[in-house]
């Protein structure tokens, strides 16, 4: 409830939270609130009794976790910890790692920045701060979800949340919503599990039908030499996405070398932002 330019938080039992805090419905679940306090984010159970204040910035994951940073700065906030529902840490990655970035994807990572594909708010948050580490595919997702908001893409707003047993994040929804990407069976989608490159050139190429790109072009079939080690369903996909080039000629999603794709390995994340900042030079 606003209230001289203040938002006042009460639950059901009309017990409010103290009006000098502002808090985000967008943060909210069943039973967790995030409220903003002289610089930081504090998480809150119903009862309105804190659960953490220690940090300067929460967000919310999905299935009972939360994302939080004690960086100052919201702009470069680096989402290291991992907390469970009772703000147990869970992981909480080496500082020292942070931020290390291949030389060839910081232009990438750069423009990402700036048309925010990379953001701090609750849509993107996950690791950034270990391009080089493999991506997830619930966080293929969500960068995907900021790309399509990048070139002015209308966006579902209705959402179908049973639709896996294991994510309710609005970004899968919205991705497969497109049939950009699919789940993996049983009705999940293994939100957590790292991307293989293979699969990373199916979502590609899923969406570049989708914006209606053209992809009449394949790759030589002879060009990689591990094509047989790819899934059947994967190799139409690699020799297409390996096909489309931006208007600079510089290949979506190319091999790991001149005669390689490594269908199998994981894809980065500096590898994803890269992939997805080409796309809108197409």
């Amino acid at each position: 409830i606003p209230r001289n330019s203040k938002n006042i938080l009460i639950n059901s039992d009309y017990k409010t939270w103290k009006d000098y805090g502002v808090f985000y419905d967008n943060f909210i679940t069943e039973d967790r609130f995030i409220v903003k306090d002289n610089g930081k984010s504090i998480l809150i159970d119903s009862d309105m009794n804190v659960i953490t204040d220690k940090y300067t910035h929460i967000v919310e994951l999905d299935d009972g976790k939360w994302y939080a940073s004690t960086d100052k700065s919201e702009t470069n906030a680096v989402y290291s910890i991992v907390l469970d529902n009772n703000a147990n840490v869970i992981t909480d990655f080496n500082p020292k790692l942070e931020k290390v970035i291949s030389d060839w994807a910081k232009p990438y990572v750069d423009t990402a920045n700036e048309l925010e594909i990379i953001t701090t708010d609750k849509t993107t948050a996950f690791n950034t701060s270990f391009f080089q580490e493999e991506i997830t595919r619930i966080e293929f997702c969500r960068l995907i979800v900021n790309t399509l908001k990048s070139i002015d893409c209308v966006l579902p707003r209705n959402h179908d949340f049973d639709t896996f047993t294991d994510t309710k994040d609005e970004n899968v929804l919205i991705c497969h919503w497109f049939g950009i990407i699919d789940g993996v069976g049983d009705g999940k989608f293994n939100p957590y599990e790292n991307l293989t490159r293979e699969q990373a050139s199916k979502i590609l190429v899923e969406l570049a039908y989708l914006i209606d790109i053209d992809t009449s072009n394949k790759t030589d079939i002879n060009k990689f030499k591990d094509l047989n080690l790819a899934s059947d369903w994967a190799k139409e996909y690699i020799l297409l996405v390996s096909s489309l080039k931006t208007q600079n000629n510089e290949i979506i999603m190319g091999g790991t070398s001149e005669t390689t794709f490594s269908p199998k390995d994981p894809y980065t994340v500096e590898q994803a932002i890269t992939t997805l900042v080409r796309f809108i030079n197409l």
